[in-house]
């Protein structure tokens, strides 16, 4: 059975709160084990220092540089190497999707089953993440049901983040029939499992690689060799499609429609 791996994550400016940026990579799991994870290991974490995982915001935090021994320079390299990395694996397909929170605001307070498993209800509240990830699995499966015809499930790993990830799994459990609502009934077979990873698995460092570079990249706070690992990273060719997408208030309007009809709400 040919598996992919969606990893994603989040990245929002916690000062201003004007807008929520969600993605990350997807590949084969031939991909992340054989190519793409020995290489972040041996070339970004390693060291010395050996780092447990890369956080962009943590290696550019100078306190948090002094603590694990890092300094300014080595922190540098590594995000270029991580670059390097990314740019050069063949098959890594990245997808970005933006939120604007000012558009959420109609939406906020809906509430969900989080367990749908379970007999007693459980009720949970949406939250901006929740309609970030319909977007990119929507994105995701569909890419790669066009570009990988041998693909036969699509597994998605996400960092773990208190309440909001711990739900997820409720989506990916109606995922199918979401698809449905939206015609696309055949991405459905695609859908496969739904893990909470922590920031250790490498997948998912390279989900918050991307979705940190996005939104600075956006915000205008990149310098110089931001810019440039941003434009290495997602530069489109023969070997890297990719996909951005911003959710405007009527297309959230839309996957909230769905949603609601796939579930019998």
């Amino acid at each position: 059975m040919s598996v992919f791996i969606a990893a994603a994550d989040e990245s929002t400016d916690q000062q201003q709160r004007q807008k929520l940026v969600y993605g990350g990579f997807a590949a084969s799991l031939d991909t992340w084990t054989n190519h793409f994870c020995p290489a972040w290991d041996e070339r970004v974490l390693a060291g010395p220092p050996r780092l447990r995982a890369l956080h962009v915001s943590e290696v550019r935090n100078e306190r948090w540089r002094r603590k694990n021994g890092l300094t300014e320079r080595d922190a540098m390299s590594r995000l270029d190497e991580a670059a390097r990395i990314i740019r050069s694996t063949g098959g890594l397909v990245p997808v970005t999707i933006e939120l604007p929170l000012a558009g959420f605001q109609g939406l906020a307070g809906r509430r969900f089953n989080a367990f749908p498993e379970r007999k007693q209800l459980h009720r949970a509240e949406f939250a901006p993440d929740h309609y970030c990830f319909l977007g990119f699995a929507l994105f995701q499966l569909d890419i790669i049901k066009k570009l990988y015809p041998e693909a036969q499930k699509v597994d998605f790993w996400v960092e773990r983040n208190a309440a909001v990830t711990r739900n997820l799994e409720a989506f990916v459990v109606r995922l199918g029939p979401f698809l449905s609502e939206l015609g696309h009934d055949e991405l459905a077979p695609l859908v496969g499992e739904y893990q909470q990873v922590t920031k250790e698995r490498i997948p998912a460092q390279a989900a918050d690689y991307l979705c940190w570079h996005k939104r600075n990249r956006d915000a205008g706070t990149l310098d110089a060799g931001g810019q440039s690992r941003y434009a290495a990273i997602v530069r489109r060719g023969r070997n890297r499609p990719g996909w951005h997408h911003v959710i405007q208030e009527k297309t959230l309007q839309k996957l909230a429609v769905a949603w609601d009809r796939a579930v019998g709400s």
